[in-house]
């Protein structure tokens, strides 16, 4: 096994060092925009006239419950470091801030409208070039944690920045949780708090994760890399650098109603038995994920026959689903554990059969007979690939797959070429049960209406956002102009989605 990690002159918090798997995450931010119409409870403060939300009420409360927060989840506090031994681990520093360094708030209300904003469906473009996140690139360091509160006319943004490489999606919406429920406890004293454990020791334990590894003895560590993982050999091969085409790069926001979402399931849940007799069941979540991949695929690939033609082109797609194993491991692990605890699964289908789940629909024209034949085709190959989803889920995500990777990656010496797999091809993430549209910050902050992101520079492959208080669920993506016109033209896209807004 690996030597105990350390850094330099720089001690760690003995109370949460990060787990093997937590050196595997990217060393960058997850940023969130969280969007709050004014509570009706605010109480009159001196922008009341322009119908600002008082800063008294909404920045203390939120400052207050991240003190609370932050006592609790101490390394909110520290910054990410890098190890001397692995080579390419990090660790946390001992707490070095305070709630000041932390947390800022702005009063941006001459400039925004949350009225404006909504009408808009909250762009990206706009919220992103607006300073709406938090800075956390001042200097050399990698704080864990920074906050910024976005006073605007009738509601405020709060944009979050927390560091991936100690938490996953998850944990992220475990913090949040913990904060909301601390602004609540501070605020309100109609409920009694006096028994509320907000975080308890297996939430906040990272050594349940190090030591699913420890328990392999020295000559049953894989000598191969496990399969949730990739070994990069040698050095990375440098990219050409990205010229953006003339069209440069468009973001958009759709939105998938509880009503598409319940459809969507349907049609797929009953072509499965004829596709996949192995698959008994698919989620919502597969089916989504399976109509992203078959639109992002259609409105990148160059064009291709149908499925009726004579083509016999066999090139294959890929796509990587992360898979929260909290519950998947032995012992598991907290479902509210705080590091993280997610691998990727890979699946594979036959790009003619994506591009032409995405394009039968619009082969036909009219109501009869051929649109019909089209539609159930599309919605087989849709029930096919959702199953392909649930199949690589359910089969590369487990115990023993886990396991290994905690062992392989605590015993290199150098982890800098381990990464978790696939290497390439098309990377989708869900951020659909992450809970914070339910969360309930109290009476001066309210709940959030919907969750953003800036406009992205270059690609990125769909996200889902967090789940609407309708049950509803938007996606946010990146891609060339011309081809995100593409995919919002797709007819499954059209089908079952509509657009939010496009910048």
């Amino acid at each position: 096994m690996a030597e105990a990690p350390t850094h330099g002159d720089l001690p760690l918090s003995s109370s949460s060092p990060l787990s093997p798997l937590d050196w595997l995450m990217p060393r960058t931010y997850i940023r969130q925009m969280l969007c709050f119409s004014a509570s009706p409870s605010t109480s009159s403060s001196p922008a009341a006239s322009r119908n600002i939300p008082g800063e008294s009420e909404v920045a203390q409360t939120l400052r207050d419950g991240l003190a609370a927060t932050a006592a609790e989840v101490p390394c909110l506090l520290s910054r990410v470091v890098g190890l001397t031994y692995p080579h390419g681990a990090v660790g946390l520093s001992r707490p070095y801030q305070s709630i000041e360094d932390m947390f800022d708030v702005r009063d941006v209300s001459q400039d925004y409208s949350f009225t404006e904003l909504k009408e808009k469906g909250f762009p990206p473009d706009v919220l992103g070039r607006g300073g709406f996140t938090p800075e956390t690139s001042q200097s050399d360091e990698e704080p864990v944690f920074r906050a910024r509160l976005s006073l605007v006319e009738g509601g405020f943004v709060l944009g979050i920045a927390v560091h991936h490489s100690t938490t996953d999606i998850t944990g992220f919406g475990v913090l949040l949780k913990t904060w909301a429920a601390d602004c609540r406890r501070l605020r309100d004293r109609s409920e009694n708090w006096s028994d509320l454990h907000l975080i308890d020791a297996a939430m906040l334990d990272r050594a349940a994760v190090r030591d699913l590894g420890s328990g392999v003895a020295g000559s049953d560590i894989p000598s191969t890399i496990p399969t949730v993982l990739f070994f990069r050999d040698g050095e990375p091969v440098p990219k050409p650098a990205a010229v953006a085409p003339p069209s440069g790069f468009a973001t958009a926001v759709f939105y998938f109603s509880p009503a598409s979402l319940g459809l969507l399931k349907a049609l797929a849940t009953d072509r499965l038995l004829s596709v996949a007799a192995d698959v008994p069941w698919v989620s919502t979540s597969d089916v989504l994920t399976a109509l992203l991949w078959s639109a992002v695929v259609a409105a990148e690939a160059p064009p291709l026959p149908l499925l009726d033609g004579d083509d016999k082109t066999t090139s294959i797609s890929t796509i990587s689903i992360p898979v929260n194993f909290r519950g998947r491991c032995d012992p598991p692990l907290s479902p509210e554990y705080l590091g993280a605890a997610f691998a990727r699964a890979a699946a594979s289908a036959p790009v003619r059969e994506l591009v032409s789940m995405a394009a039968l629909s619009s082969a036909a024209d009219g109501d009869g007979p051929q649109r019909h034949r089209a539609d159930t085709t599309a919605d087989t190959l849709l029930a096919k690939a959702a199953a392909t989803i649930r199949r690589a889920i359910r089969d590369q995500v487990d115990g023993q797959s886990i396991r290994a990777a905690v062992a392989y990656t605590a015993a290199q010496p150098d982890i800098t070429r381990v990464k978790r797999r696939p290497a390439d091809g098309i990377s989708m993430v869900s951020w659909a049960d992450q809970g914070l549209c339910a969360l309930d910050w109290g009476p001066h902050v309210g709940r959030c209406e919907t969750v953003r992101l800036g406009k992205m520079p270059g690609r990125r492959y769909p996200i889902v956002l967090p789940r609407l208080a309708d049950g509803g669920l938007e996606v946010i993506l990146s891609l060339e102009a011309a081809a995100m016109e593409r995919f919002r033209g797709g007819a499954l896209v059209r089908r079952f989605g509509e657009l939010r807004c496009l910048a």
